[in-house]
């Protein structure tokens, strides 16, 4: 067998170098140009989050260090524009004020805008492994942070991915703050010891005791929240659906019970019953944190590479939260709130009467101790960060 140099440049001929690069995230496109430095948040998008802080907790985190350090916050979203008013009023939800000389810029990933006008002490917060990836190849790893959420190599698209993931994050020189202390012994002890000491623990809220809601309050048991969403490609929401309409005919459902699903995106329906559930097309914080304080359970169905924060904090504000895979959490502390299912619609309904079912309700008013409290984690991580 020979290899063959005939045709070695023609047109349909790909270079290796070419082939592999295709594999890879663009660099950030960063030049010098800004005559003071800043904190840049380097993210996807500004999308509809709901949670009880509103958005997603990187941009917290990218907010509270651009005070923290007295600079101004440019936000560079690379799938969509972004709008200042989204960030600006959940930065003011959560006691954060949005720094009035802030920047917002669009870098869409197929190279048609740009560069990144930098200063050269500028911090760039990424909120991906891709984008943290994209900004390796174009700075210093002392001048990145990247939020840690998932462990990107168990919903990677191919074994490359894979692996180009994981050297990402376990560049020498970067820092990284890591959403709980299961995934951040998680991901060392599975292959990237780097973290052991780069990455920072951002301490999930802790469990909230439950107990009765205050009277007057209303009925917790009618209420489902239900996470998942059909455009998010970790989210299993064809298996939420399976699971509902298996409660329905298995008769798990006692009394009526009112589902609640997010995004504008989710599709109209009616349930088996003949009802249909609320579709939040967006929803305030506000409006978020008072249906939390009034449900009882919560399905949280995503793959296990998927964050764990949206079922953390209903779970630690005292909800019934059924999820398929442990998702990294600490053995203690949820374990009253938390129950992982193997997740087949018979089992997942099962679990979901039993939730509803439950001796225990929320505490009125622990939604906003979680969120408190999560805010307070982001503000103690800033010094370990900033030194």
């Amino acid at each position: 067998i020979r290899n063959s140099r005939a045709g070695s440049h023609s047109a349909d001929v790909n270079p290796i170098a070419s082939v592999t690069s295709r594999m890879r995230p663009r660099p950030l496109p960063v030049i010098r140009g800004e005559a003071e430095p800043s904190v840049i948040l380097v993210t996807e998008n500004l999308s509809f989050t709901p949670s009880l802080i509103g958005i997603h907790p990187v941009c917290l985190l990218a907010a509270l260090l651009a005070v923290s350090l007295g600079r101004r916050l440019r936000v560079v979203t690379t799938q969509e524009s972004a709008d200042p008013a989204t960030l600006r009023e959940a930065l003011a939800w959560n006691g954060i004020e949005l720094p009035i000389d802030s920047r917002f810029e669009f870098l869409p990933t197929d190279g048609s805008r740009g560069p990144i006008l930098s200063h050269e002490s500028d911090l760039f917060v990424t909120s991906t492994w891709q984008l943290t990836h994209s900004a390796l190849a174009s700075l210093k790893p002392t001048r990145i942070v990247s939020f840690i959420d998932t462990d990107p190599r168990v919903n990677a698209v191919s074994a490359d991915q894979a692996l180009i993931a994981a050297a990402t994050l376990n560049a020498e020189g970067t820092r990284a703050v890591v959403l709980g202390e299961g995934l951040r012994n998680h991901l060392i002890s599975t292959g990237l010891p780097h973290l052991a000491s780069a990455a920072t623990t951002l301490p999930l809220p802790l469990a909230i005791d439950g107990g009765l809601p205050k009277a007057g309050a209303a009925d917790p048991s009618r209420n489902v929240i239900v996470t998942a969403r059909p455009r998010h490609p970790s989210s299993l929401f064809g298996l939420s659906l399976e699971a509902i309409a298996t409660a329905f005919r298995d008769g798990c459902l006692d009394g009526e019970t009112t589902f609640h699903f997010f995004g504008p995106e989710i599709p109209n329906m009616t349930l088996p019953d003949g009802s249909r559930p609320i579709i939040h097309r967006r929803i305030d914080p506000r409006e978020y944190r008072r249906l939390v304080d009034a449900s009882r359970a919560a399905l949280c169905l995503t793959s296990a590479g998927d964050t764990i924060y949206p079922a953390w904090e209903l779970a630690a504000s005292g909800i019934q939260t059924i999820v398929t895979t442990p998702a990294f959490m600490p053995p203690g502390g949820l374990q009253s709130q938390v129950h992982v299912v193997d997740p087949t619609p018979r089992v997942l309904a099962r679990s979901l009467g039993d939730a509803l079912r439950a001796d225990q309700c929320p505490q009125s008013g622990a939604p906003e101790r979680v969120q408190s409290e999560f805010v307070t984690a982001l503000t103690a991580v800033l010094p370990q960060l900033v030194s």
